[in-house]
Parts: C-alpha cells; sequence; structure tokens
C-alpha cells in the first residue's frame, strides 16, 4: 500500500511538471499580466533593435575605416575617426547587454555591406560627399528608431541603452549636417 500512494505521489508530480506552459499563460491572460505571446513579441523587438543598432555601427566603423584611408581632407578624417570610436564604444555596450541575456549579435554589416563595397569605388570629393551625406542619413534613421525603441520597450537595460545613446548620435547628425555643407553637399539628400 505505501508503495502504490508512493508511486501515485510520484506520478502526479511528475505531471505537474509537465503541463502545458500554455495552460499556466491562460491563466495569466485573465488576471491582466503579460501573456506568453506578449513576451515573446517584446523579446523578438528587442533583439531586431539590437541586430539593426549593432549592423548599423559596424557600418559606420567600417565606412570611417574606408574614409580614414580615401580621403585627403583632415576634416573628414576627423569625422571618420570619431564615427569609429563612438560606434566601437556603442556596439561595445550592446555586446554588454547581449551577453546578459544571452543573446548573440551579428559580426556583420548585412544589408549595408552593398553600400560600403560602392564607396571604396568612390574617388576625392565624389567620395567625401557620399560619405559624409549616407553618415547623415544613416543617423536620421537611427535616431528615429532609437526614439521608438526607447518609447515601446519593456526591457529597462536597453531602454537605458537607447536613452543614453542618443545624445550622441544627435552629435553625430549635428557634426554630419555641418560637414557635409562644407562640401557643398544638400544635408541628409545627397545619399538617400
Amino acid at each position: 500500500m505505501k508503495h502504490k500512494i508512493l508511486i501515485t505521489t510520484i506520478a502526479t508530480a511528475l505531471i505537474s511538471f509537465t503541463v502545458n506552459p500554455a495552460l499556466f499563460a491562460a491563466d495569466a491572460a485573465n488576471t491582466g499580466s503579460i501573456t506568453a505571446a506578449e513576451t515573446t513579441a517584446d523579446a523578438t523587438a528587442d533583439a531586431r533593435f539590437m541586430e539593426h543598432a549593432t549592423r548599423g555601427g559596424l557600418m559606420e566603423i567600417q565606412a570611417g575605416e574606408i574614409a580614414e584611408g580615401k580621403t585627403k581632407r583632415d576634416d573628414v578624417k576627423g569625422f571618420a575617426r570619431a564615427m569609429q570610436r563612438d560606434h566601437a564604444d556603442v556596439n561595445k555596450n550592446l555586446k554588454t547587454l547581449a551577453d546578459r541575456m544571452k543573446m548573440k549579435l551579428p559580426t556583420d554589416a548585412g544589408d549595408h555591406q552593398p553600400f560600403l563595397d560602392g564607396l571604396k569605388a568612390k574617388t576625392d570629393a565624389d567620395f567625401d560627399r557620399t560619405y559624409v551625406a549616407a553618415s547623415v542619413v544613416s543617423h536620421q534613421k537611427c535616431i528615429a528608431m532609437f526614439e521608438k525603441f526607447s518609447a515601446t520597450t519593456k526591457n529597462a537595460d536597453l531602454k537605458a541603452f537607447a536613452d543614453n545613446t542618443l545624445p550622441g548620435l544627435r552629435t553625430h547628425l549635428k557634426n554630419g549636417e555641418a560637414l557635409l555643407s562644407t562640401l557643398g553637399g544638400a544635408n541628409g539628400t545627397a545619399a538617400k
């Protein structure tokens, strides 16, 4: 009899550990808590933001390296160095967060690669205007992405990251626009 009670107790315990998590999610939905689907959607949005931010940073770093090697202008070289330094720092901070979240970030520029390849073919003044104009447009898009993400994410660490990164991105945009005007380009329109 004791043996039968013990087996029944063990079987009941095993069943309770293998209950479908959806049952718990449905119960959470009835009490107003966050559902598993909402959590998954939030995690997907966070991962997508981190991927885009990383690849954008890698593009700025690689474009800055190309610019340093191709331009003859000190002001463009200085801008390129600032882009490399600052975006390397941003990507380093993002990697720290990703490591804590057990996420893997991309190590390539992804969809930005064709732009980088095309940038290598540009020369002299055409190169300078194309590089700086592309950086201006990139920073306009990046700022919009960071602002939207900061307003919607539920991840406090990623929100803080976005909020802390935005001032630097705005400075990059302002500096890029000023540099572009000295190169004879129209702010934000030359590389769309």
